[in-house]
């Protein structure tokens, strides 16, 4: 089982999870790791910036889906809380692109290089 992270977590609430797995749920891969990955890219903004998760959901330009979001499935919002109970589970991410061939995300650190697909 994860183990929380010191300095990691942010404050959080029921809808914090419910905004973020819906978010996990419209950009993410199908995989449990991809899902994760784009909530720590969604944490890792927050605790760098001091927002909150809605704030850095919604913020101009970010992510295209924040306006339809709605369903979630069990599995997003497991990632979703995991990601705010224990922290990021990769602190270099604060960027990502869609699904890619193979349904993948690509994910960046904060300088734009590339670091892995999940």
């Amino acid at each position: 089982e994860p183990q929380p992270q010191d300095g990691v977590v942010c404050a959080y609430s029921e809808s914090d999870i419910v905004l973020l797995a819906q978010l996990i749920n419209k950009e993410a891969s199908a995989t449990y790791d991809g899902k994760l990955a784009v909530g720590s890219c969604v944490l890792n903004r927050a605790n760098a910036n001091g927002q909150t998760i809605s704030q850095v959901i919604y913020s101009p330009g970010q992510f295209s889906t924040c306006w339809s979001l709605g369903y979630y499935t069990q599995t997003d919002y497991d990632a979703a809380l995991q990601i705010l109970t224990y922290g990021s589970t990769d602190t270099r991410i604060y960027y990502f692109d869609g699904c890619h061939p193979g349904c993948v995300n690509w994910f960046y650190d904060g300088s734009h290089n590339y670091l892995y697909a999940a």
